[in-house]
């Protein structure tokens, strides 16, 4: 009797370390335990918005409200900052996930903010934000120019110090800013002096393209947004951006 006693006392007991230890390890708890063992990084990565397994056994994403994908173990002990690459594919899985947390509702733009270059008929759209003293984004608007019937519209956010914005607010103030926005970023023209500058209240359409880049976490340029919402920062060349703008343009008309 006693025997069976404390079988039966371990059995119980048994039982329930594993019922407490298969609760700690529900998706739930595993996601709370995540959550507070990361309390401390709110300052250095933001807010957590997601918690979820990743592609490899053990391992955690988590997203953050700074649009940015970092992984941990199950215990949130380690953590890391970088890219998932499926081998057999090279498939980057990161990548995939933050172009679909940076997703921006292309009718959310305040375009009227700004500058439209029409190529062609137009019919393709594309949005970029750019500072006229950036090297990269003048070579953009090369490789822009070797595409056909496309809208353009340019945010200018002055980035790179006290003389981007004197040319930022000479572009706003030109009589054509397309205009004059091309022949700057192209080399096609003298710049006015600042006295030759018409006064116009470019200051806060700037500071407004400022916010709104600030709003999207562009933190260098150029950006370049498609319609479909996904966004790309860096240099790309025409053939490139020709290959998206198609495809989304099948997508849209099929």
């Amino acid at each position: 009797m006693k025997l069976f006693r404390l079988f039966g006392f371990d059995l119980y007991w048994i039982i329930g370390v594993s019922m407490f230890w298969g609760l700690i390890g529900s998706p739930n708890a595993q996601e709370q335990l995540i959550r507070k063992n990361l309390q401390g990084w709110k300052p250095l990565i933001g807010e957590i918005t997601k918690v979820q397994k990743s592609a490899i056994e053990g391992v955690f994403s988590i997203e953050t409200d700074q649009q940015e994908v970092y992984y941990v173990d199950a215990s949130a002990k380690y953590m890391v900052r970088g890219d998932l690459y499926e081998v057999a594919t090279k498939h980057n899985l990161t990548e995939e996930r933050r172009s679909q947390l940076l997703k921006v509702n292309w009718d959310s733009f305040p375009l009227g903010q700004a500058i439209k270059i029409v190529q062609g008929s137009g019919t393709r759209k594309l949005i970029v934000f750019s500072d006229p003293r950036c090297p990269y984004c003048k070579q953009l608007e090369q490789e822009l120019q070797q595409l056909g019937d496309l809208t353009v519209y340019v945010f200018v956010v002055p980035m790179l110090g006290p003389e981007s914005h004197k040319l930022a607010k000479k572009v706003v103030c030109a009589k054509d800013s397309g205009k004059f926005w091309l022949d700057m970023m192209l080399g096609k023209s003298a710049l006015l002096e600042p006295e030759q500058i018409p006064l116009c209240d470019a200051g806060v359409l700037i500071e407004k393209n400022v916010r709104l880049a600030r709003k999207l976490n562009i933190k260098g340029v150029p950006v370049l947004f498609f319609p479909d919402g996904t966004r790309s920062k860096g240099l790309m060349r025409a053939i490139e951006i020709d290959k998206i703008l198609e495809q989304e343009k099948k997508e849209r008309v099929g």
